[in-house]
């Protein structure tokens, strides 16, 4: 078993997660004014991942501070094209080029990204586009920064997200969960190739069942063939089918109905051990967790107290009880209405 299985009630070892972030926030004052953007999350993930931060605007070769850019559409059907609106040039082909070298040259180990919302650059949904070069030119809508766009299709399925929703607990709480999970998957993927065995895979498979659960069951049946590899495949094929499929059951966060699913599992495991009155409790405050009255957190450490008293093992080894390191959680995570996964 790796160090990341352990069972047990002890802190779990998380593999470090590597993740492209924009250097505004947090990391330097780069921006056109010449500030930087307060972003809690980055000093927190700090210790615990490989951080890339860059500055796409930077790498086109403008200074700080530099004078405003934006996103322009002149025709109703035409791409929108970045142009410095008190110059009127037009960086729309640096832009491009610089987003093909850095991206093209990224490790496969990169695991998610953190942009700047509302960016010409790198906002991956909300910069404005506006209908001339002038600064008083009208606002037509919204659209990709053009280094937050190349991030979309060059990376279609790995987390991207931008600080404001990390603001938002079930936003942020799934995109930790699903770019340390990845990072787990990588870490499992060079143990297999050591061996040229899936026999890591299948511990992972092992781990993740609950929080897969979470996500959908037809996610854990589907990944669940593809680990059991009955066909008896070469294992870089089993490896880059499981990863597709990971990265597919990790797109959406989960729904409250599945969480509750899951923990009535979990408490499966464990009901015969447990009072009547323990039961009760425990429906109760599902209950009130399916009404948005209770944090998950609350039942999630119900399950964990009992399978410590019991010595439940296999409840102990799943990662949907500890999907990323304690210390990523805010002291407001516990507080009502931040329930993983409601809607």
């Amino acid at each position: 078993m790796t160090a990341s299985a352990r069972p047990g009630h002890g802190r779990s070892h998380f593999q470090r997660p590597t993740l492209v972030l924009s250097r505004c926030l947090e990391i330097d004052s780069c921006r056109y004014n010449g500030l930087a953007i307060s972003a809690p999350i980055v000093k927190r993930l700090q210790p615990f991942a490989d951080l890339i931060p860059v500055c796409p605007e930077l790498e086109i070769g403008l200074g700080v501070p530099r004078d405003p850019i934006s996103l322009v559409r002149t025709a109703p059907s035409g791409e929108p094209r970045l142009v410095q609106l008190s110059t009127g040039r037009d960086l729309t082909r640096t832009m491009h080029e610089f987003c093909s070298r850095f991206l093209g040259a990224l490790s496969p180990a990169t695991d998610g990204f953190l942009l700047k919302s509302r960016s010409p650059s790198c906002g991956i949904h909300d910069a404005k586009v506006r209908s001339g070069a002038e600064r008083g030119s009208a606002i037509l809508g919204r659209a990709p920064g053009l280094f937050g766009a190349a991030v979309l299709a060059a990376f279609p399925e790995l987390p991207v997200t931008h600080e404001g929703r990390m603001l938002n607990f079930r936003l942020r709480e799934h995109w930790l969960t699903s770019v340390f999970t990845l990072a787990r998957f990588r870490e499992t993927v060079e143990a297999c190739a050591s061996s040229g065995r899936i026999g890591a895979l299948v511990e992972l498979h092992a781990r993740l069942k609950l929080l897969l659960l979470a996500q959908g069951r037809v996610h854990l049946e589907r990944l669940g063939k593809i680990a059991a590899n009955p066909e008896r495949r070469k294992a870089a094929g089993v490896l880059d089918d499981y990863g597709t499929a990971l990265r597919a059951a990790l797109a959406r966060p989960s729904r409250s109905a599945a969480n509750v699913d899951v923990l009535l599992h979990a408490m499966g495991h464990m009901k015969k051990m447990l009072s009547p009155g323990e039961k009760a409790f425990f429906l109760d405050s599902l209950e009130e967790y399916r009404q948005g009255r209770l944090p998950l957190s609350a039942c999630c450490s119900m399950l964990r107290s009992w399978a410590v008293r019991f010595g439940n093992d296999y409840l102990l080894s799943q990662a949907y009880f500890e999907p990323y390191p304690r210390e990523l959680l805010e002291l407001t995570d516990s507080g009502l209405g931040l329930s993983r996964g409601r809607p």
